[in-house]
């Protein structure tokens, strides 16, 4: 296939397959000469991550994130939390983690890179953030370990009523909604993260949350 320019066709629209397809074989081909020590300009990878950004189409990131996985798994095998992090999770996760985290980045602040060097370094803080963020999940684990099963205790309690443990418990709103996750939907701090993704920040606030309705418990059981 004779090498088109990287400007030879509209940003309006969706690239089809065949100059998608072009793109990531150059792109790959920078991949490779950066992982070699070479310098690079990046004109391919900056350009399909241009696109896939504009567009947010699934074949543009899809090539994206072929490209960018063995940078992303080298990167993390270098990282020197590494082992502790597999302890929690495969390898094929957090690599998997790093790429949505980056595309939803990117996609949701309507991010731009001047070069792909500077687009590749945000992936870096990408990899950083969702390994670091899987350790500090597993040290709030072990730290309301206990709590947990003191929750699970009362939760199957018949001898308390889940609306009344809501009402006795929650001091706010949010508290409230917790204490019903809880207590009337017996679901674990982790599980409502999951299935409610957009009512909490992260895990760290379900747990917080739940430690300040422990602490209204003791209260209440004294």
């Amino acid at each position: 296939m004779q090498n088109m320019k990287l400007s030879s066709f509209s940003t309006k629209l969706v690239p089809d397959i065949v100059i998608i397809s072009e793109l990531a074989l150059r792109c790959q081909q920078e991949m490779d000469c950066l992982w070699r020590g070479g310098d690079i300009e990046g004109a391919a990878g900056l350009q399909l991550l241009s696109l896939a950004t504009l567009h947010n189409d699934e074949q543009l990131w899809s090539a994206l994130e072929r490209c960018f996985t063995p940078v992303v798994r080298a990167w993390l095998r270098r990282h020197p939390r590494y082992e502790d992090a597999c302890r929690v999770k495969a390898e094929r996760r957090y690599v998997a983690l790093a790429l949505a985290k980056f595309r939803h980045e990117v996609i949701a602040q309507a991010m731009t890179f001047p070069t792909l060097s500077a687009g590749l370094r945000y992936l870096l803080v990408c990899i950083n953030s969702v390994l670091l963020d899987t350790l500090r999940s597993v040290a709030w684990l072990e730290k309301i370990k206990q709590h947990e099963l003191l929750t699970s205790n009362v939760a199957t309690d018949d001898a308390l009523d889940p609306l009344l443990l809501q009402q006795v418990l929650a001091t706010n709103e949010r508290e409230q909604r917790l204490a019903y996750l809880l207590f009337s939907c017996g679901l674990k701090p982790h599980e409502i993260l999951e299935i409610c993704p957009s009512e909490f920040t992260d895990i760290q606030e379900v747990y917080h949350l739940f430690s300040s309705l422990l602490k209204n418990f003791r209260e209440y059981e004294q």
